[in-house]
């Protein structure tokens, strides 16, 4: 079996930019690059093109879609780790948010549901084993996430503690567009 979880590319919010709502933060300038090399380096038709519902996951994938159009392509939830609430966190930018993911990590309770809209460390491991689960292990295939999810994938393969803390300092950063083979 081959699957790649890929990281979506640099986002307007990675590079800096305000946000409103985590699932519609677009690709930066560079991030559309970042995925169009990436579909250069995919060389091998896929089986199957997953993508995340959140719209810079989605622009990642295009130019693989565009390449391979034969290859079905399905919306799963491989969304990001959605922790803080998003009317606290409305046109800010990382470094304004940086308090208060601060103040999750430190609380260090993989059961803390931080808000409306957000979802517990608990609930992100069931979205990736779920994901796990419906993988065919005899397909090719591309799975377009986020680096949390990927953190989260890479803690359940390992048997790493499930906290936040573990989440966020025991795992390997993920870059945009890296791969992810499993």
């Amino acid at each position: 079996m081959y699957c790649y979880f890929i990281r979506h590319g640099e986002s307007h919010s990675n590079a800096g930019g305000r946000s409103d709502s985590n699932a519609d933060v677009p690709l930066s300038p560079r991030g559309h690059e970042q995925a169009r090399s990436l579909a250069a380096q995919i060389t091998r038709t896929p089986d199957l093109i997953v993508v995340s519902p959140f719209l810079r996951a989605r622009q990642t994938a295009q130019p693989c879609i565009e390449k391979y159009p034969a290859a079905p392509v399905e919306t799963w939830p491989v969304q990001e780790f959605c922790y803080l609430d998003e009317a606290l966190c409305r046109d800010t930018n990382i470094d304004e948010r940086a308090p208060l993911r601060d103040a999750y990590y430190s609380r260090n309770d993989p059961a803390l549901v931080n808000g409306p809209g957000t979802e517990s460390l608990d609930q992100l491991f069931e979205r990736v084993e779920t994901t796990l689960g419906r993988i065919d292990r005899r397909k090719f295939t591309l799975v377009f996430t986020h680096g949390l999810f990927i953190r989260a994938l890479f803690m359940h393969l390992h048997n790493l503690p499930r906290t936040p803390q573990t989440l966020l300092y025991q795992t390997p950063d993920i870059e945009n567009t890296q791969i992810f083979p499993l």
